[in-house]
């Protein structure tokens, strides 16, 4: 994807301000409250203020960047009630999205906007690459990786420890996590691409609702590395939500994205 686009949509998040968002050293910084959230999930506008947790400043309602510790975090909620008796078995496709697209597939809905991720990852220095992709080629299908800068997932409950959001992730016929059964494989920084609608160029994660992929549509803001295919006549669905991690339905959470080695 071309770097214009995001970095214009960056300066829209500050146009408030005759400079970009000013980051406080940690000696300067004391700890604010954290943003205000529905009981619904959906994040609330609030003001960025001046004393922000050290390195952290607001862009837009339920998006922060860290530029110290070389992080974004969005606010979201958990879309599914796995383990329910209405929802027995959550089959996952995506592992974020935004609403009115995957969220019955999805472990977290978020209403920030996947260009404006990109924009954020774009100002900590990061690298977008492209989503995998597939191709046939002589009656086989042929899977093309995805590529980008190394991102590590991590989700957040409400006063909780971090944890990657893989290990919500587990496979129906073992009951392994996704990172115990893939302990190679990870996430990486795609970058989605443009599209035309209406005559109109579109950053097509706005369109599909991809923040964080599983499956491989071709459309990824952030893509697992190893491709899944959604086919279901070609790949067995096997990734469903764990639900002895997975909280209940509705529950407040935040997706932290941070640069490989950050740590």
């Amino acid at each position: 994807m071309s770097r214009v686009v995001p970095w214009v949509l960056l300066a829209s998040l500050t146009a408030c301000s005759a400079r970009p968002p000013r980051v406080e050293p940690p000696a300067a910084a004391t700890r604010a409250p954290e943003p205000a959230t529905a009981a619904t999930g959906s994040p609330q506008a609030s003001t960025p203020s001046p004393v922000a947790p050290p390195g952290a400043v607001e862009l837009a309602p339920g998006l922060r960047l860290d530029r110290l510790r070389r992080r974004v975090e969005i606010d979201g909620t958990v879309p599914v009630d796995a383990g329910s008796p209405e929802q027995p078995v959550v089959f996952l496709e995506w592992l974020v999205c935004t609403p009115d697209t995957k969220e019955h597939e999805s472990l977290v809905v978020t209403s920030v906007r996947p260009s404006l991720v990109h924009a954020a990852l774009l100002a900590l220095g990061l690298e977008p690459g492209a989503p995998g992709s597939w191709e046939w080629q002589d009656a086989r299908i042929v899977p093309h990786p995805p590529a980008g800068a190394c991102v590590r997932v991590l989700v957040r409950r409400s006063g909780g420890d971090e944890e990657p959001l893989a290990s919500w992730v587990a496979d129906r016929r073992t009951g392994r996590s996704l990172i115990e059964h893939d302990p190679g494989e990870g996430f990486v920084f795609a970058g989605s691409r443009m599209t035309e609608r209406q005559g109109q160029a579109v950053y097509r994660a706005d369109l599909d609702g991809g923040v964080v992929g599983l499956a491989c549509f071709s459309s990824e803001l952030i893509a697992f590395t190893r491709l899944v295919n959604p086919d279901a006549s070609l790949e067995e669905p096997v990734w469903v939500a764990d639900p002895a991690r997975v909280p209940p339905f509705s529950t407040p959470v935040t997706v932290v994205i941070e640069a490989c080695g950050a740590r």
